[in-house]
């Protein structure tokens, strides 16, 4: 068996730009039942999803990059 190499984005669709980042302010006032993701995992729930299937999450910033004590990947499903 031969294997090939593959860039990441050649193979991926990238929906960051779709994200919308919201403050912790923000969040409080639009308490609800989808999930939030930061850079680890689920940080709060809010009233609205953007996302709706099933998604390789990757985290881009936060302590855990550094440290790696949790994974930096995860698969999301569902509405969130």
């Amino acid at each position: 068996m031969r294997l090939k190499e593959y860039r990441f984005d050649d193979i991926t669709i990238n929906y960051d730009k779709r994200r919308i980042p919201l403050s912790g302010g923000q969040r409080e006032k639009r308490r609800g039942i989808y999930r939030y993701y930061g850079a680890q995992s689920v940080i709060d729930y809010i009233d609205d999803f953007i996302f709706d299937g099933t998604y390789l999450l990757i985290a881009e910033d936060g302590e855990n990059l550094k440290s790696k004590k949790q994974n930096i990947a995860q698969i999301a499903d569902g509405q969130f």
